[in-house]
């Protein structure tokens, strides 16, 4: 068997998001692949828990660790990041919990982290499989950030995206990645104290954007494998036909809107599969879908064209060639 071992980290506000991804990821392992699923966990309801176990009715080969968050706070004096302001939000200690995976888990030489915000299309063993080398991880570059930069848009009021990579962050737009699917070198970050460089900077007061996943980027800059965008396939590239992970980054989240892109169905196909879904759950799937102004004529398996009719507009979609026509 190949053996898969996979981080999360939630509290008991994502335990239904958690069981659609996971979900997800034993509906499409291969016969001879085996899922150890590692659960970071903050006051998840024991109920909660017992529904996620229950998932192993989907593909027995598969194991669920939950640690509680409380045990490693006192054991790694974690408490020190709790509830840390920054740029009028405050980030609890959850938010840096990958940072530390290296020292929680010591008997692991690599692993493999995923946001919960996603669902899996494909067996994980070849991107837990990627050869690492000496670099400290594998990810997949944000390649919207490139278009961002060169325009100079602006990233918020009073700052363009230029402003802060080349000023805050010091890093090539190029180069930087999204931290939400990730291979994760334990042993060489382990061999380097990662953990310590990351405190450094956090400990620095910089007010990061991306917080957690900036300080991912500093540290690990030049010491990353680029991995196929299929395995961090977002909503804003539109080039990717077929992604074997689809991540729901930004405000849209499949379980909260209706249908705004191709991938949105996914999610609930899967979340369908779990424990959490019930009848009050069916009529908010079927309320969100009544609600969809998104239309799609797909060819096996491909987006050919999208219509998606919002509160002032139009938009069409051919291939990846986007067009908005405003309401007059």
């Amino acid at each position: 068997m190949n053996k898969i071992p996979v981080v999360f980290a939630i509290d008991k506000n994502y335990a239904p998001q958690l069981s659609a991804v996971v979900a997800s990821i034993l509906k499409n392992a291969k016969k001879d692949s085996y899922l150890e699923f590692n659960i970071l966990c903050s006051g998840v309801p024991e109920d909660c828990l017992n529904k996620i176990q229950n998932l192993k009715k989907l593909n027995a080969n598969c194991s669920f660790n939950f640690i509680d968050v409380i045990d490693l706070s006192e054991k790694f004096n974690l408490s020190k990041y709790d509830t840390v302001e920054r740029t009028n939000s405050y980030i609890t200690q959850a938010t840096f919990y990958r940072l530390f995976i290296a020292d929680i888990f010591k008997n692991y030489d690599k692993m493999l982290y995923l946001d919960v915000d996603i669902v899996v299309l494909k067996d994980l063993f070849d991107l837990y499989n990627t050869d690492l080398g000496n670099n400290l991880a594998a990810a997949v570059k944000v390649s919207w950030l490139v278009s961002q930069y060169q325009k100079n848009a602006y990233l918020k009021e009073g700052m363009t995206f230029r402003d802060y990579f080349d000023n805050v962050l010091k890093l090539d737009c190029k180069s930087y990645f999204n931290s939400g699917i990730m291979v994760f070198n334990l042993k060489q970050m382990r061999e380097e104290n990662t953990a310590q460089k990351f405190w450094e900077i956090f400990n620095g007061g910089t007010p990061f954007e991306y917080f957690d996943q900036d300080i991912l980027n500093i540290v690990m800059s030049g010491r990353i494998r680029y991995i196929d965008k299929r395995w961090n396939c977002s909503l804003n590239d539109l080039s990717c036909f077929s992604p074997n992970i689809i991540h729901y980054l930004g405000i849209s989240k499949p379980w909260k809107v209706s249908q705004t892109n191709q991938f949105w169905d996914y999610w609930w196909k899967y979340y369908k599969l779990t424990d959490f879904y019930t009848e009050e759950q069916k009529a908010v799937y079927q309320k969100l879908k009544r609600e969809s102004k998104y239309y799609q004529i797909t060819i096996n398996g491909i987006n050919i064209i999208t219509l998606q009719i919002t509160a002032d507009s139009f938009v069409i979609k051919i291939f990846t060639i986007k067009t908005r026509i405003k309401r007059k």
